[in-house]
């Protein structure tokens, strides 16, 4: 496993992924190993109904260090070029 994630804009957690993975602005999937079964069932069927590749991470804190974050984190992704102007957040936040 490479130590560097390829460079782009990142959004970083389970919930964040899924819903840059349904909005098409998802490149790249990675999923830490020993995140919960069910964050990673929900990552891993969000991407392949979307057809974005998954690449597994051994562990959440080596996921969060090479998300450039000082917490550990289930599941980062890599976003698409050209989304600088938008959002993944839901309307009201």
């Amino acid at each position: 496993m490479d130590t560097k994630l390829p460079e782009g804009r990142r959004v970083a957690g389970a919930r964040q992924v899924v819903r840059a993975i349904r909005a098409g602005k998802a490149l790249e999937v990675f999923l830490a190993g020993d995140a919960d079964t069910r964050i990673r069932q929900s990552v891993l069927d969000a991407a392949k109904a979307s057809g974005v590749p998954v690449r597994d991470i051994s562990t959440m804190h080596l996921l969060g260090r090479l998300m450039k974050l000082s917490v550990p984190a289930a599941a980062g992704a890599i976003l698409r070029e050209g989304n600088e102007n938008t959002t993944i957040y839901p309307q009201g936040l």
